[in-house]
């Protein structure tokens, strides 16, 4: 999840605050815009705790961001080195954004409506240690992005390109990858 400082609007990050009450009203304001989380408890063989957000608003969240927004890419592009050779460098290079702008816009057209594009979902995951005195608690966080944000700006650890939609927690230290392959077998 990003800083909530990169979610402020230009006019926010310039101002100064008059008050500890003028604080606090300034961080409800941006509590209101954060999608908020929710928790659950899956049982499957055993219990797993997780924490989760409404994907759908976080995905409206990332691409309403005002920091993210300049980098988006909403059309494909083809990019060529100096000898003419076809040069891919992210998602919205390849020729499978092209066939499906294609299938969007069949001949060209742009209807009534509007024009159309795809944002490609990118999910990420990965094992995280939490516990520091412990350090056998585990959980697994799981993260959206889209393809619309080239990867030079995705992965820059100063911008919130990546938003946390979920969070599954493992607090016994429950064998997750043994579960889950009890799980695909039933």
């Amino acid at each position: 999840m990003g800083r909530y400082s990169d979610r402020l609007q230009p006019t926010e990050q310039k101002r100064k605050f008059k008050s500890v009450e003028h604080f606090f009203s300034c961080l409800d304001q941006i509590a209101e815009r954060v999608t908020s989380w929710r928790s659950a408890t899956q049982v499957l063989p055993k219990p797993y705790n997780i924490l989760y957000r409404n994907s759908l608003e976080v995905l409206q969240e990332l691409i309403g961001d005002t920091t993210v927004g300049p980098h988006m890419k909403w059309a494909p592009v083809r990019r060529s080195d100096d000898d003419h050779n076809r040069v891919y460098m992210g998602i919205y290079t390849a020729n499978w954004w092209w066939d499906q702008q294609e299938v969007l816009h069949p001949d060209q057209e742009v209807p009534d409506g509007g024009s159309r594009t795809i944002i490609p979902l990118i999910i990420s995951s990965d094992k995280t240690v939490y516990g520091a005195l412990s350090g056998d608690a585990y959980a697994w966080p799981l993260y959206l992005s889209v393809g619309n944000i080239p990867s030079e700006h995705r992965w820059k650890p100063t911008r919130p390109h990546w938003r946390a939609i979920a969070f599954i927690k493992d607090p016994q230290g429950n064998n997750f990858k043994a579960n889950c392959a009890n799980i695909r077998a039933h």
